[in-house]
């Protein structure tokens, strides 16, 4: 029934070259991208809490919305406030059931860092530049820069 955004986030990350006739290739590689939902921060358990609060009766279609409306609270269009009041309409449940402060609060509690992907970086870092670009709201991204994530990589774009 439709899996959380980031669920492949607890499988061990791996570097290899399958084969050695590749790395002609792999010469021609300048640069290396790294998305963070998902990838570098494992968001599975942060998106299990969403559905504790909505009830989702169908959840690939509630992942759908939700990841339509996040769009223009990643790009600062709307506020947190409003992006609850519209996924609650959009839901047909009480915005008293969802927290305020849903973001800051239990992005620290369910959220973890892949620190397999990490080291992956670090040791890409030694012959790649090495960036991100990731879609993120102002919570996440302050609670990344705290947990000092992009101080791994080259260039960081975030929208």
């Amino acid at each position: 029934m439709g899996e959380a955004p980031g669920s492949n986030c607890g499988k061990r990350a791996t570097l290899r070259i399958a084969n050695p006739g590749q790395s002609i290739f792999i010469k021609m590689i300048k640069a290396i991208i790294f998305d963070v939902g998902g990838v570098i921060v494992d968001t599975k358990e942060l998106f299990e809490k969403l559905t504790d609060i909505f009830k989702p009766k169908n959840k690939k279609h509630f992942w759908t919305l939700l990841n339509k409306k996040l769009m223009p609270l990643c790009r600062d269009e709307i506020s947190n406030e409003e992006f609850w009041n519209e996924m609650a309409i959009a839901t047909k449940i009480n915005p008293s059931r969802i927290p305020k402060d849903f973001w800051t609060k239990y992005s620290k509690k369910f959220l973890s860092v892949n620190q397999d992907v990490l080291e992956i970086a670090r040791e890409l870092k030694t012959s790649y530049k090495i960036g991100i670009i990731s879609n993120s709201i102002s919570a996440q991204v302050d609670l990344n820069k705290k947990l000092r994530i992009y101080n791994y990589f080259d260039e960081v774009v975030l929208s």
